[in-house]
């Protein structure tokens, strides 16, 4: 089973919560909810596009490790 960040099945993009970042969500499951501890995130900085995974998880394979939406936004974002 694939289980990088490009094999999400559903994307959310939030790209109005902060003038200096864009936040990329992806979930495995079409119809996961915001709510959902399924989440992985990616922060983009707008000004240079340099992009970082929240806490550090670029793929689904730890899934103890992933998060709601809301998480994404005060999660730690390291290089993945």
């Amino acid at each position: 089973m694939a289980t990088g960040f490009d094999d999400g099945l559903r994307t959310i993009i939030d790209s109005t919560t902060s003038a200096t970042y864009t936040y990329i969500y992806k979930a495995l499951s079409p119809t996961a909810a915001i709510t959902d501890e399924v989440w992985l995130c990616k922060r983009i900085v707008n000004a240079t596009g340099t992009s970082r995974f929240a806490d550090g998880i670029s793929d689904f394979s730890a899934s103890a490790s992933l998060m709601t939406v809301a998480a994404g936004l005060t999660a730690t974002y390291t290089a993945g």
